[in-house]
């Protein structure tokens, strides 16, 4: 029998969202009836622009992409205002977490983060023969950012803050961050993953402290599968000083990025009405949810980005509840949380049949 390392059994597995077809073979639902609020997608889909100009470069895909992507970084350099010598494109910014890990941990060294954090942060600590330190959380899963260097120690080489925090919906002030950032020893790697950043504005990112402050141990992680609407691209990218670039250049795949997800990533950058849409979208279905809440006496956590928590004591009976009905939410479970559930925002349809069957399961759990 196969002999695995030690550290695969120390790692569970990631749970993701469920899959529409998952829940279709489940409960005999036809794909096409499902709602899918499980996974944080854009519910508008991609971008128009996108889908044609994929249609048409579809023919060129048995030609193997740039190795590095250097069109998309071109691209991006110019989006930004940030030398291409700064960016680096992965398979979904969980590659380069991955990658970030390999580059950055050796046997007896440590990782930090949040409980409740993304946990792809603590399965690629793991898995790269990191030992897994976790901050506790505080009422309604606040952050207390003054024990991130409370908690760093000789062995501590890399941290993951995602900001805003998923599953939580926790944000930490951009100000307060920086404060916490200065305080780390210059060989320890600091993670801001800011995948959903642009649902709370640009001015909320660190970008702007990383250029000017030229901080070589920050990393700013980016996404093109939430407000973007590609996910099935699978493209993510970050902001990091040159020798860290250069370091995962070493361990990247030759190829890790297909052409067709580069050169959709491309037109998306210049979707900016499309963006606009998506963010006012979450924002005005929010306001309109929550009020519906609150008249219904229904708990919940805002949450900072395309989603929000709900309060429900028989949290996993609700989400299957729903799920029988079509309606696909996220357990936090596999967080240890088991008094709420996550819903992405979806349109106004999407949401409006949330709340119908929602508002069914209450008092018959």
């Amino acid at each position: 029998m196969v002999e695995f390392a030690n550290k695969i059994n120390l790692i569970p597995e990631y749970v993701p969202g469920k899959s529409i077809e998952n829940i279709s073979g489940k409960w005999g639902i036809k794909p096409e009836k499902i709602v899918k609020l499980a996974s944080n997608e854009n519910p508008l889909g991609p971008p128009e622009e996108v889908v044609n100009f994929l249609e048409k470069e579809v023919k060129n895909v048995n030609i193997y992409p740039d190795r590095i992507g250097i069109s998309l970084l071109k691209k991006l350099s110019e989006y930004y205002s940030i030398s291409v010598e700064n960016l680096f494109i992965g398979n979904g910014s969980s590659e380069i977490v991955d990658m970030l890990c390999r580059i950055m941990l050796n046997p007896g060294d440590s990782g930090l983060t949040y409980e409740k954090e993304f946990a792809l942060y603590k399965t690629c600590i793991k898995a790269s023969d990191g030992e897994l330190i976790e901050i506790p959380l505080e009422e309604n899963f606040k952050r207390n950012v003054e024990a991130i260097p409370k908690n760093v120690n000789e062995n501590t080489k890399v941290i993951f803050i995602a900001n805003p925090n998923n599953p939580t919906g926790d944000f930490i002030e951009k100000d307060n961050l920086v404060e916490t950032i200065e305080k780390i020893p210059e060989n320890v790697l600091t993670v801001v993953d800011e995948a959903y950043i642009e649902y709370i504005g640009e001015e909320n990112s660190l970008l702007n402290y990383f250029k000017e402050s030229g901080r070589e141990n920050l990393v700013i992680l980016r996404t093109f599968s939430k407000i973007y609407g590609l996910a099935g691209l699978r493209v993510g990218y970050c902001f990091a000083d040159k020798n860290i670039i250069n370091a995962l250049r070493k361990i990247k795949l030759p190829v890790n990025v297909p052409y067709l997800s580069q050169k959709g990533c491309e037109i998306a950058l210049d979707c900016e009405n499309f963006k606009e849409k998506s963010r006012r979208l979450v924002e005005e279905e929010k306001l309109r949810i929550f009020e519906i809440f609150k008249q219904n006496n229904i708990e919940y956590i805002e949450a900072k980005g395309n989603f929000y928590l709900v309060k429900d004591n028989n949290a996993s009976k609700t989400v299957e509840k729903l799920e029988s009905k079509g309606v696909v939410v996220r357990s936090l479970k596999p967080y240890s949380i088991d008094n709420y559930f996550r819903v992405t925002v979806g349109t106004e349809r999407q949401n409006n049949i949330f709340l119908e069957e929602f508002l069914k399961t209450r008092g018959k759990n």
